[in-house]
């Protein structure tokens, strides 16, 4: 062999060495991380197309160089192994076997390599085209640039949208217009002041939703206007009194608080007030003696009219009715009016209780109180209503000022008059605003004489301003939906999605859009607004969410120490009122009782010269000019309260109290 050939077989052994060094372990590292990119990325396609993303050109390429390197690999060691075999001039098997021999203790030695790159590779392209995808595709389609945002209401997006926001309502006066709430946007609703003295309002919505809250604040603002206001409150209210009795003490105004159950302050006779053609229309409508157009029942209501029309015109009082009706000719009449007697706050002495005149004339400020839980109650405030609507009309040159009529429960007080006053009141400067708390109250009135479908039409035609809140009642939600109108919304109609071999979702980058009709305030928003939040609809104005929030009471000591005021000199007058046949046993006139009744003279004498000052007959003049002064001011009812009492803030003391029983026992004295 010669030294060039030496020179050759060394260097060609070399070479192989260098090879097999580098094959240990950087054979299987290549071959590993070309398994791992392939598993990842996948191996087609191999070619691009004219529309293909500058990505797929990258991923392309980057496959033939796998499918390159896959080659190389391929061909490395059987280059070595010829090399090896050269250096060696032995090209047999035995020549090669350590060579192989080398190559499997390789292979045991790094066999688990390629295997994890290749399911590594696998698991995370798995994953990727799973979920990476899906959310890559979502994140991209976010931030899209569109050219409609328009989507239909969701109920899952609206249950978030609105809270309740706690404001000062007063901040927002303005004699320019009644404030109502604030928008979205934090600024005031108004409803101007033509529309407020031209058109009549209703408030629906369920019970804890706000309407107490809204009614509150129209009325202190009413109050503080001047106006006349009546609130009929059939549920007893607890925070509204306080608001008329602090705006009045505020304003200077006169508030009367009359309640028509018995054992509180206040009584009302419902059929005295008024014309003789009003009170019988009010005494009708009460006893349901209205003819209907049935014979059956007709021959009777006309028989039980007769009895009326006989004494009438002699006495209008339910304790005289009942005792002059005739029971064989209108028995049920005598009935009614049997158990009308014996509601004492409904049969004031004459001359006494509640008017509604006076009232209407003084310009006062009237909180009545009612009950849900007795039919008769109910009728009487029911008459109430009808003889204030009668009052207002006959009264209307008469009255100072401009009448706010709130009704509360609308659905157990509705009535014929009150649906045919929604349309013509307005021409007697009254507008009314009537609360209940569902659409189908006044679809089921409690008077089932009446049309429900007539009587809902005629409130929600003559309410041009409305406020409708929220719950759970449909009906309500689809009619404040439908009041609000429509507008086109451009939608996506069509958007597809390409669903991946992980078998994850990404959107496709195009979608068809289209118009849609959708309420403006949709039922979902109904639906889903919390308590204190409604919607509001006013003439000329788009409907709006409207956020209310509370007239704050500021103290409620006074209007309490007034009530209380009362009840004492209630129930002397109730005792004073009695005969001895309605007292008990022991005070039946004998002769024990007879002396029991000179020793208490003696002890009112007594108690007389302690609280009059020392010239009692002159004294007792003053008081008699005072007292004939007073009865030209109290001809219906003790509480309404003047405006000396007004100046010294309801303050009502034990000397006051005291005045009164004086002034009491001085009239016994002087009969």
């Amino acid at each position: 062999m010669s030294d060039l050939d030496r020179r050759y077989i060394e260097w060609i052994q070399s070479i192989a060495s260098d090879m097999a060094e580098l094959t240990n372990p950087y054979w299987f590292y290549v071959l590993t991380i070309s398994l791992f990119l392939a598993a990842l990325f996948s191996m087609s396609p191999l070619n691009t197309k004219a529309d293909s993303k500058f990505s797929e050109h990258i991923l392309v390429k980057e496959r033939k160089l796998i499918i390159l390197t896959w080659f190389l690999l391929f061909c490395y060691p059987l280059l070595n192994m010829w090399l090896y075999a050269a250096s060696n001039n032995d090209y047999s098997i035995e020549g090669i076997t350590p060579f192989l021999t080398f190559y499997l203790e390789l292979t045991k030695q790094q066999w688990p390599l390629p295997i994890m790159g290749l399911i590594s590779g696998l698991l995370i392209n798995f994953m990727y085209q799973r979920y990476m995808v899906s959310l890559i595709s979502k994140f991209k389609r976010a931030l899209r640039f569109k050219q409609s945002n328009d989507e239909l209401s969701d109920i899952r997006n609206e249950k978030k949208r609105f809270k309740a926001k706690d404001f000062l309502p007063s901040k927002h006066y303005d004699k320019n217009g009644i404030v109502v709430g604030l928008d979205e946007n934090n600024k005031p609703l108004y409803i101007d002041n033509d529309t407020w003295y031209e058109t009549n309002m209703q408030v629906v919505g369920p019970t804890r939703y706000g309407k107490g809250v809204i009614l509150g604040g129209l009325i202190d603002q009413a109050i503080r206007r001047n106006d006349t206001v009546f609130y009929i409150d059939p549920k007893e209210d607890k925070f509204l009194p306080y608001i008329m009795y602090n705006a009045c003490k505020e304003m200077g105004r006169k508030f009367v608080y009359v309640s028509l159950k018995d054992g509180e302050i206040g009584s009302y006779s419902p059929f005295t007030g008024g014309n003789e053609f009003d009170a019988r229309d009010r005494i009708i409508t009460a006893f349901d003696l209205a003819l209907t157009g049935h014979p059956g029942t007709d021959f009777y209501k006309t028989q039980e009219q007769e009895e009326i029309d006989k004494y009438f015109s002699e006495t209008k009082t339910i304790k005289g009715l009942a005792s002059k009706i005739n029971p064989d000719a209108a028995s049920k009449l005598k009935a009614q009016l049997e158990s009308w007697k014996r509601h004492e706050s409904l049969c004031p002495k004459s001359g006494k209780g509640f008017s509604v005149e006076q009232a209407l004339l003084d310009n006062a400020v009237v909180y009545i109180r009612g009950s849900l839980t007795s039919d008769i109650l109910k009728k009487a405030t029911k008459t109430l209503i009808i003889e204030v609507i009668q009052e207002s009309m006959r009264l209307q040159k008469e009255r100072q000022a401009h009448l706010s009529f709130f009704i509360d429960e609308v659905r157990f007080l509705a009535s014929k008059q009150l649906a045919d006053a929604m349309a013509t009141a307005i021409g007697f400067r009254v507008n009314m605003v009537l609360a209940y708390q569902s659409i189908l109250d006044t679809m089921t009135p409690d008077d089932q004489t009446l049309n429900g479908k007539s009587l809902t039409q005629s409130i929600n035609v003559n309410s041009q301003v409305k406020a409708i809140y929220g719950g759970a009642d449909t009906e309500t939600a689809e009619w404040g939906a439908s009041l609000s109108g429509e507008r086109l919304k451009t939608i996506t109609r069509l958007e597809k999605t390409e669903i991946k071999s992980g078998g994850g979702e990404s959107w496709e980058p195009s979608r068809m859009l289209g118009s849609q009709a959708e309420h403006l305030i949709p039922a979902n928003v109904f639906l889903s607004m919390p308590p204190r939040v409604c919607a509001l609809y006013r003439p000329m104005h788009q409907a709006q969410i409207c956020f209310t929030s509370f007239v704050p009471v500021k103290e409620t000591d006074s209007l309490d120490t007034y009530i209380a005021s009362k009840q004492p000199k209630k129930q002397y007058d109730q005792v004073k009122d009695k005969s001895p046949r309605d007292l008990k046993d022991t005070n039946a006139p004998t002769e024990n009782n007879q002396k029991e009744k000179e020793k208490d003279s003696e002890t009112k004498m007594n108690n007389l010269a302690s609280v009059l000052p020392a010239p009692q007959k002159a004294e007792k003049g003053k008081r008699k000019q005072r007292r004939s002064k007073q009865k030209e001011k109290k001809q219906a009812d003790r509480n309404i309260i003047g405006h000396e009492d007004l100046e010294t803030g309801f303050e009502i003391d034990e000397q006051q109290i005291t005045d009164f029983m004086s002034e009491s026992y001085v009239d016994e004295l002087d009969n």
